[in-house]
């Protein structure tokens, strides 16, 4: 009988010319090459010609393997077997025995049933890590302009059996001639939580501040739903709404200006001790304690500046849009972009929007070369802001933990 079954699979893969794995795809068409396996709904099948391919399962109505491989399917059930794609059905060969199946019916493959057997607890047990990366570039010049600018970032993920929570800070200075321009800070805490394999709810916390935009503090809160459209190991797209809560707090001057301010403060106020003292040095005079009182307080008032601003706070509603694309480029190399658009709910046609977009190849096992391109656009940048347009391109190194 063993023998019967084996000469069975043999005619099998002989008349359909299988020397290879193979997929049969919705439309007709068919790949060969070898699969690496199943998870999450999406096949990773690599081939000679277009090197790895990431296909979704609901794309494939059939599968044939050359050899056996570990198969759990959604009632938990996990063989190893075979896959035999005839006739336009499905099967697995276990053993002896060749089972019909429903390709779509197939949550995992993996190179044999122990594999995929393990207990779940083992699995979310460590998916439950901490894994991140810190980001730092800077730059300096010397000679007909001195220049400083630094950045620094830091990225930490916690993924659990059904949550993520990503916590993320940035922060920049810079100077030319001794001059501030740039001095910002920002942190963000996002929590993720899936109810289901590819939708999620979330809810997230932020504060940032921007000395050169005159943004003393921007505090933020936000919730909504989203959801991963791709998920697998070479490209991922997800995008979330929500409604966002928004506090802020500008201020008058931004550095450059808050010293040339309180520099005309300071003579004016010296030019007023100067005026009091000039009669008591030409006409010698005894003061009197009012004349006193007086001098100390414009001495005080010429040592110590303590310059009056304009603070301007608002508050409002905003809705939320953000996107997430990743994608591996060159096999080692990876093309991030995120997106995020705040339209005002409370003024309409007054929105902010940031991106960044960036590139990252591997120099060692943890450090990456990194280059990226941040940019915010604020219709309301604050008073008397320069642009409401920030770019920053940065060239720097990121080490991954």
């Amino acid at each position: 009988m063993r023998a019967f079954a084996l000469l069975t699979f043999c005619f099998l893969v002989a008349g359909l010319g299988i020397h290879a794995d193979s997929l049969y795809l919705n439309n007709g068409d068919r790949i060969t090459g070898t699969l690496e396996g199943v998870k999450d709904g999406t096949i990773r099948f690599v081939t000679d010609y277009a090197g790895t391919l990431a296909v979704q399962q609901t794309e494939v109505r059939g599968i044939a393997t050359a050899g056996p491989y570990g198969l759990e399917f959604e009632d938990g059930t996990v063989v190893e077997g075979v896959l035999v794609w005839r006739d336009d059905s499905q099967y697995v060969l276990v053993g002896e025995t060749l089972k019909p199946v429903v390709v779509s019916n197939i949550i995992a493959i993996g190179v044999d049933a122990a594999a995929l057997a393990e207990p779940a607890e083992s699995e979310a047990a460590k998916e439950k890590t901490w894994s991140g990366a810190v980001d730092a570039a800077l730059s300096v010049r010397s000679g007909d302009t001195d220049t400083i600018d630094s950045n620094v970032a830091f990225t930490g993920v916690r993924k659990g059996a059904r949550n993520v929570l990503t916590l993320r800070s940035s922060g920049a200075y810079g100077e030319v001639n001794d001059a501030i321009n740039a001095r910002r800070v920002d942190g963000e805490a996002k929590l993720q939580y899936y109810p289901r394999d590819r939708l999620y709810v979330f809810g997230l916390i932020g504060a940032g501040h921007d000395a050169m935009r005159k943004l003393e503090l921007r505090a933020n809160a936000a919730g909504g739903v989203g959801y991963d459209f791709i998920k697998n190991d070479v490209r991922g797209l997800s995008a979330d709404i929500g409604l966002d809560y928004t506090w802020e707090r500008w201020t008058q001057y931004d550095p450059a200006g808050r010293d040339a301010a309180k520099k005309v403060l300071r003579e004016a106020r010296q030019n007023e001790l100067r005026a009091f003292l000039i009669p008591f040095a030409e006409t010698p005079q005894i003061p009197t304690v009012a004349d006193i009182v007086e001098g100390i307080q414009l001495l005080r008032g010429a040592m110590d500046i303590d310059l009056e601003e304009e603070i301007r706070e608002e508050d409002g509603v905003n809705l939320r849009l953000s996107g997430h694309y990743h994608q591996s480029v060159f096999k080692k190399g990876l093309l991030k972009e995120e997106l995020t658009l705040f339209p005002s709910l409370d003024e309409l046609g007054e929105f902010r929007a940031t991106s960044e977009l960036s590139y990252s190849t591997p120099l060692t096992q943890r450090l990456d070369l990194r280059v990226s391109l941040k940019s915010e656009y604020d219709a309301d940048p604050g008073q008397g802001a320069v642009s409401r347009f920030d770019n920053t391109l940065l060239t720097g190194l990121r080490y991954a933990f």
